[in-house]
Formats: C-alpha cells, sequence, structure tokens
C-alpha cells in the first residue's frame, strides 16, 4: 500500500511541478518513509494487541464457559432440590389425603353402622310388635274361648240349680196345697 502511494505521488509530482516545491515532495516521501520504518513497529504493536485481544478473548470465552458450567450446576442443584421439595410435598399430600380417605371410609362405615344398627332395631322392634300384637289376639282369643267354656259351664249349673230350684219350690208347693193328712195313732 505505502508503494501504491508512493507511485501515485511520484506521478502526481511530476505534473503538478510547477505548483508543488521539490521540498514539499522530499517532505512527502520522507513521510512515507519514516511510515515504512514504523510500520514494522505499528504492527508489532497491533500484533500485541491483537495477541492481548486474542488472550482476553479467550480469558472471557474459558471464563464464560466455567460460569456456563458453574450456572448448569446450580440450575441442576436448583432443579434437584425443587424435585426434592415437590417430591416431599406430593408424598405428605399423598399421605394426608390417604388419612383423610381412611377416616371418612372410618366415618362412612360408623354411619353405616349406625344405620345398620337403627335399620335392625327398628326391624326387631316392628317384629316384637307384630308378635305382641299376635299374642295379645291369641291371648284374647284363648280368655274369649275360657270364658264361653266358663259361661257354659255356669250355664249348665245353673241350669241344674234351676232345676233343683224349681223342684224344690213345685215340692213345696205341692206339700202347701196338699191338707195335712191326721195323725195316726
Amino acid at each position: 500500500m505505502l508503494e501504491e502511494l508512493e507511485t501515485i505521488v511520484d506521478g502526481i509530482s511530476r505534473r503538478l511541478w510547477k505548483w508543488v516545491s521539490g521540498k514539499e515532495i522530499d517532505q512527502l516521501f520522507a513521510l512515507i518513509n519514516h511510515i515504512r520504518a514504523a510500520l514494522p513497529e505499528e504492527v508489532d504493536k497491533a500484533s500485541r494487541i491483537t495477541g492481548e485481544s486474542e488472550k482476553i478473548v479467550a480469558d472471557a470465552r474459558q471464563q464464560a464457559e466455567e460460569e456456563k458450567v458453574s450456572t448448569k450446576k446450580q440450575a441442576e442443584a436448583i432443579i434437584a432440590s425443587a424435585r426434592a421439595e415437590r417430591d416431599n410435598i406430593v408424598a405428605e399430600a399423598r399421605t394426608e389425603s390417604e388419612q383423610i380417605l381412611l377416616e371418612a371410609k372410618e366415618q362412612a362405615a360408623l354411619l353405616v353402622s349406625r344405620d345398620e344398627i337403627i335399620r335392625q332395631a327398628s326391624e326387631q322392634a316392628e317384629q316384637i310388635l307384630a308378635r305382641s300384637q299376635q299374642d295379645a289376639r291369641e291371648v284374647r282369643r284363648q280368655c274369649d274361648e275360657y270364658a264361653k267354656k266358663l259361661f257354659a259351664n255356669l250355664e249348665d249349673y245353673m241350669a241344674k240349680v234351676l232345676g233343683h230350684v224349681r223342684g224344690s219350690r213345685e215340692r213345696l208347693e205341692g206339700a202347701v196345697s196338699r191338707p195335712p193328712a191326721a195323725k195316726k195313732e
């Protein structure tokens, strides 16, 4: 590039010779030579800067990779902790729900048991009442039967007594209506 610039300046200086002094052209060539001499130093400096930049970039990449690995480990630890906590919460919820379900089953069994006891007691009460009513009807029937026999026996007895009473009355009436018989001596 510097050589191209030198060629261009050399071509311009011949055409513009009349307006530009030789001293200015010499200064221009001196400047180009100075740039040429300083260029290796600048290239070295740029190489050093580039090397340092590459090292900084490599360090930054390495640090970013380390941060990435560290962050990934932290994230995995957080996820593992969250999963463990979730599992604990699920286990506690499952245990609590099983306890609630067990209590509900026990309560339902108790209610069913109470209902069954009440149903059985009602059924027994109905059976006892039905038997009592049946027994009462039977006792009443037997009492009626006994009273009927008793009245029949009483009627028979009374008929016999009445028969004796009539017979006795008739004898009395017969004795009263006959004159007394003379005594025989």
